[in-house]
């Protein structure tokens, strides 16, 4: 029976062109324009986004590791649809999908876009082998470890500020207990080490404390660095070029704070690798 691999991602906007039919399917058809005046200016600002350049490097490494395997991507928001990419593995011959999504973390918004997905497998006699969380796996764990000890030296008096994506409070049980499993384990791994956690785009009736109050809150405990460590994602994008590398930067700077950032694992080897033998594992199902 003839395999294939799809992997699950948030999406976004390619470009500025998309921004409006992105915040359409994210927020329906009453966001505000002055929201998608705001996403624009901010699209501009960092030079376009890098996550799809991202992604598809992602894709391409993982195909020319697993040879004969049929692999496509879909994303919740964006291009291409998840049930595009399903269609298409379909097309080829694919009878059992590996479903792969690319987050540890079982958000209210990841869960329905495999929701849409088991709806169009069934539709299309497919079945779908769900890869198992990895938010606690130790390699996932290890991969941000390294990337922290990287920052912190030879820098020893620094403050963690994790961030992640901030969610409706009445849909956050799952991921809260997800991402705080990440984050417990990364900091017990720097007992030493005074951290908080901070979320993205946080609003009144969401998950807090907002990257502003957590960056607050660590000036308050004495700390003069802080180095960021955005868990809650595994690829650059708007989230952390803008709202760390620019807002977050310019707050801390005018903070008297010294603000650095280790990178997202994106593309590198290690992840990669990681992303392999997750592939092979579930494979063997």
């Amino acid at each position: 029976m003839k395999k294939g691999l799809l992997f699950l991602a948030f999406g976004g906007p390619r470009d500025e062109d998309e921004v409006e039919e992105f915040l359409t399917q994210l927020k329906g058809d009453k966001f505000h324009h002055e929201l998608f005046r705001d996403v624009i200016e901010r699209y501009r600002r960092i030079g376009g986004s890098p996550y799809y350049a991202i992604l598809e490097r992602v894709v391409s490494s993982i195909r020319r590791r697993i040879r004969g395997l049929e692999i496509e991507y879909g994303v919740i928001y964006g291009y291409p649809p998840l049930e595009e990419a399903l269609e298409n593995l379909e097309k080829r011959g694919a009878i059992e999908i590996v479903l792969f999504p690319l987050t540890p973390y079982r958000s209210h918004q990841l869960l329905k876009g495999i929701e849409r997905l088991h709806k169009k497998a069934e539709e299309l006699l497919l079945q779908l082998i769900e890869v198992e969380p990895w938010f606690k796996d130790p390699e996932y764990v290890r991969l941000w470890a390294i990337r922290i000890r990287e920052g912190l030296f030879p820098k020893l008096k620094v403050s963690l500020l994790f961030t992640a994506h901030s969610v409706p409070q009445e849909s956050s049980a799952q991921y809260l207990k997800d991402l705080e499993a990440t984050v417990q384990t990364l900091s017990n791994l720097f007992p030493d080490i005074p951290w908080t956690i901070g979320f993205h785009s946080w609003r009144e009736g969401w998950v807090g404390p907002s990257l502003s109050e957590a960056l607050k809150s660590l000036k308050k405990m004495g700390s003069e660095r802080i180095l960021v460590v955005p868990v809650g994602f595994v690829f650059d994008h708007l989230e952390t070029l803008y709202d760390l590398d620019i807002a977050l930067k310019e707050e801390a700077d005018s903070e008297g704070v010294v603000m650095e950032r280790v990178p997202c694992l994106n593309a590198s080897e290690d992840f990669l690798n990681f992303l392999t033998k997750r592939v092979y594992d579930a494979l063997k199902k």
